[in-house]
């Protein structure tokens, strides 16, 4: 889970890219930290760099791994 200390940095969006599901390897469509939604592991991508794979446990019967996006970066401060 991640984890925040000063709400005034982070508020809360009903934007649908926290609905969609990603395979492993494909573009990351926007930079910030992504959750596997099978184990729950967390990390950080790019935008157009790779989503995680290779370092990313494989799991048990098979279930694919998917990861959706947890909390976006919204860019350089303004």
């Amino acid at each position: 889970m991640a984890l925040y200390k000063d709400d005034t940095y982070v508020k809360a969006s009903d934007s649908d890219a926290f609905d969609k599901e990603h395979k492993p390897g494909e573009p990351t469509p926007h930079s910030g930290i992504y959750r596997c939604v099978v184990c729950g592991r967390e990390d950080v991508s790019e935008t157009g760099k790779p989503l995680p794979s290779q370092n990313h446990k494989q799991h048990s019967q098979g279930r694919p791994i998917r990861w959706k996006l947890l909390v976006y970066s919204q860019g350089e401060p303004g």
